[in-house]
């Protein structure tokens, strides 16, 4: 009786509970009790459990609160400041550097809240290190694109427009700041880690790299094929720098390098989008399949070739860690997410 009664204690504290699935998995010695309200109770704690646990579940839930997230943001930034070409206009900045904390938020709240853990992947221990590291990497990954052409006689690199003050300076750097953090939680966290724990390592970076690549397809210059060298490309590096490190910030820095060298530094289309402000300006002559034409880099065959060569190098760093999971199916998480 004494062992009874402390279970019915703790199953009444629904925040234990619902988060303590192995509490009621034995539902023996309740329904001796003949406690009908309790146990339709802990029947209902565990309908909770299966459908946060539902693969499908979580992939809406979690995108859907980054999704309306930026959603309520914009149009908040829309009814208070003015629009351009107001003075105050310039308080749009405002937005693109605290949207992108509030995303990494309501991110790990959602993840504390579904999955019943935190959100490991956002942690600043090793973010510290990594995030700097892709960085670097996605501003080489650019700048060997660059110099290949260069050294091919198709590019031509000039002094670019870079005058704006210290506000369109913030501004192309908070710009890329949003696009990789948003991308980055949608594309990796999200997507890749849903189809991952549904169908292993290998479907979840073709998964994420596509629809990486089709997000894209409303962008001017886009084509089929300049979206498949886009997905093949950069959506498969993101994924792998996501694998590799199972740390958010190595692909979040490596994708904020990526578009600030593109389209800042070198002034070239960053997936069809032109830059306002860029340092240097490069003219590039050729076929678009090795140029990418108006769409940019990312949908040329050059940037797709140094493209595998730094997926290579990510994907033996997974292996070697063991980070990298065989093929499965299932439509129910079993924390496979906490690697």
């Amino acid at each position: 009786m004494e062992r009874f009664c402390s279970i019915v204690d703790i199953c009444r504290d629904r925040r234990n509970y619902l988060s303590d699935p192995v509490l009621y998995a034995d539902k023996r010695i309740f329904r001796e009790s003949g406690d009908a309200q309790l146990n339709q109770a802990i029947d209902r704690a565990r309908l909770i459990h299966r459908v946060r646990d539902s693969s499908i579940v979580r992939l809406v839930a979690l995108a859907a609160s980054l999704a309306g997230t930026t959603i309520v943001a914009t149009i908040v930034t829309r009814l208070v400041v003015p629009p351009s070409p107001s003075p105050l206009h310039q308080w749009v900045l405002l937005k693109n550097f605290l949207l992108p904390p509030l995303l990494l938020a309501v991110y790990a709240w959602m993840v504390r809240w579904l999955e019943r853990r935190r959100a490991f992947e956002l942690a600043l221990n090793a973010g510290g290190a990594l995030f700097p590291t892709g960085f670097v990497v996605g501003m080489a990954a650019i700048s060997g694109y660059v110099l290949v052409l260069v050294m091919a006689g198709a590019a031509h690199v000039t002094r670019g427009t870079a005058s704006g003050g210290l506000l369109s300076l913030g501004n192309e750097i908070l710009v890329p700041w949003l696009t990789a953090v948003g991308e980055e939680l949608i594309f990796r966290a999200v997507v890749f880690r849903v189809a991952e724990d549904m169908f292993g390592t290998a479907a979840g970076v073709m998964i994420s790299a596509a629809l990486f690549g089709l997000s894209h397809g409303a962008n001017p210059g886009a084509n089929p094929i300049a979206l498949m060298a886009l997905a093949i490309g950069m959506g498969s590096v993101l994924a792998l720098a996501y694998a590799a490190t199972r740390n958010l910030w190595f692909p979040i820095g490596l994708h904020m390098g990526w578009n600030l060298a593109e389209g800042f530094v070198y002034g070239m289309p960053n997936s069809g989008m032109e830059d306002p402000l860029q340092l240097a300006s490069t003219t590039i002559s050729g076929q678009s399949a090795l140029t990418g034409g108006s769409f940019g880099p990312e949908g040329s065959v050059t940037l797709v070739i140094l493209c595998m060569m730094i997926s290579a190098i990510l994907l033996w760093i997974a292996f070697s860690h063991h980070r990298w999971y065989s093929t499965t199916f299932r439509l129910n998480w079993e924390g496979s997410s906490v690697r």
